[in-house]
């Protein structure tokens, strides 16, 4: 079939959506905001990201004109760190922090009212308006769909060691029978395992 481009021009859900996908794929790339940048000139501007603190953004991106002007309640997701006489992030794309973070992180904690969230043991992020027990629920309708999403499309491709795998009632992934292929107990899987780990050195 032939593949043909849409000519409709993207809506700002597409675009938000778009931004998500983004963020999911690169995360743990992000940077956030010092909040003394307000104060500083564009160029002086701080960004911090889990590893590396002090960041600026290079002169030759298309936000380097405009950082201090961003919503404290945006992250830049970057594509790469470069360093020369100063630490510069690249390939950045301004996402809303809330959505990109709470559908990426690996481990979410949150205190029993839901009105502040700790993302992977780093960013501390508040809900003001009391609609935290809100967003819980729907966190966790969006993110055991997304798993279950994605489950379908590796089991459409049907690869060998899928069969490892189960879906959960939760939409989480039970990976227990690889701990069974990696002791050896199922010769087939052991054998697919020993494979994957070869290609990864």
């Amino acid at each position: 079939s032939t593949f043909r481009a849409s000519t409709a021009p993207a809506t700002r859900a597409d675009v938000n959506l778009l931004k998500c996908v983004l963020a999911s794929s690169l995360y743990p790339h992000v940077a956030v905001a010092d909040g003394a940048n307000l104060q500083r000139r564009h160029q002086d501007c701080r960004f911090h990201t889990f590893s590396v603190p002090e960041l600026v953004v290079h002169p030759g991106s298309a936000l380097a004109g405009a950082l201090a002007d961003r919503s404290p309640q945006e992250l830049l997701v970057y594509t790469e760190l470069l360093e020369t006489r100063r630490q510069y992030l690249c390939g950045l794309t301004p996402v809303w922090a809330l959505p990109a973070l709470l559908l990426s992180a690996s481990h979410l904690e949150t205190d029993h009212e839901a009105s502040r969230w700790l993302v992977d043991g780093w960013l501390l992020l508040r809900v003001h308006d009391g609609s935290g027990e809100q967003l819980l629920a729907t966190l966790a309708h969006l993110r055991g769909g997304l798993a279950r999403m994605l489950f379908a499309r590796l089991a459409a491709s049907r690869p060998r060691s899928l069969d490892a795998v189960a879906l959960t009632d939760d939409g989480g992934l039970l990976l227990a029978p690889w701990q069974a292929a990696a002791s050896g107990q199922d010769p087939a899987l052991y054998a697919s395992l020993s494979t994957l780990e070869e290609g990864a050195r």
